[in-house]
């Protein structure tokens, strides 16, 4: 007997699976419209829900405290958006949540603040122009670490923001495709500022170069021209394809040798270099 009602049970559950199929809930995507923001900004937060259901945005600080929430409904497609300020928080990392139910998503917004570790640097001035101009940000413990080296990619991401390009469809390598700075690394290669390796491989992780820094800010500032190269203790070494670039760069003094009278063409260059030669190209 006790068989036969499971036998049964079992069925009519069959059944009305059958009849009324679940619909499994979509995965909640998120999106925010800057990674770097003042208080006061307004930052977007936008991304795919299950058609016509209420996702909740919550912002929590730094001492895990809810400093913003409000909620939005997504349309028939799925898709939501909502636009919030930032609230007045110490500098630090916010954590914006999108979701309901089981279903979340999160991302990280930077509050900017006054940093720590520049003061009497040789670059301050720049750095704090730079950050101004949300081209650069520091890190989440409020230091900038002007002495570190900066990548590839990071300095694609300067370039895109300082100049204020236009966001384009570009290359899209395969080392970048899965790589935070896939969309900057391919308007950048849009605007013809970057190249790969090869048609496959770009490195973004790498460190850059101070001849590549010299070709991809003299392309992002179209300073590009015919000059009469400087001459430095290592001209010899540098790459045939960056001597162009280093000459327009160094006359317009964009980027400068050391007092040794090198270049060091090869040598990676630092962050505060890096926004050195922006803040000048910008000028």
């Amino acid at each position: 007997m006790f068989k036969k009602k499971v036998t049964i049970i079992m069925a009519t559950l069959l059944l009305a699976l059958l009849v009324f199929p679940i619909a499994f809930a979509a995965e909640v995507t998120f999106e925010l419209s800057t990674d770097i923001a003042w208080p006061e900004d307004s930052v977007k937060v936008s991304g795919t829900a299950d058609p016509e259901t209420w996702v909740s945005i919550k912002v929590i600080d730094n001492d895990s405290e809810i400093v913003f929430f409000d909620a939005t409904k997504s349309d028939a497609d799925g898709n939501y958006s909502l636009t919030f300020k930032v609230p007045f928080v110490k500098p630090g990392t916010l954590t914006v949540v999108a979701g309901y139910k089981a279903k979340v998503a999160t991302g990280k917004l930077i509050v900017p603040g006054a940093l720590t570790d520049i003061g009497g640097h040789w670059a301050e001035a720049d750095i704090i122009a730079l950050v101004e101009k949300r081209a650069i940000t520091g890190y989440p413990d409020q230091t900038f670490k002007p002495n570190n080296n900066i990548t590839r990619a990071e300095f694609a991401a300067v370039l895109v923001k300082a100049f204020q390009l236009e966001a384009k469809e570009g290359k899209i390598f395969t080392d970048t495709a899965a790589h935070w700075a896939k969309d900057v690394i391919a308007t950048a290669a849009a605007h013809g500022i970057v190249d790969g390796y090869s048609d496959t491989i770009f490195s973004p992780n790498d460190n850059i170069t101070r001849e590549q820094m010299a070709v991809m800010v003299t392309r992002a500032a179209n300073l590009i021209d015919e000059v009469q190269a400087p001459i430095f203790s290592d001209s010899a070494k540098i790459s045939a394809w960056a001597k162009d670039a280093v000459a327009v760069a160094a006359n317009a003094e964009i980027i400068k040798g050391y007092p040794d009278g090198s270049f060091r063409p090869q040598g990676q260059a630092t962050r505060a270099e890096a926004v050195t030669v922006v803040v000048k190209a910008l000028k």
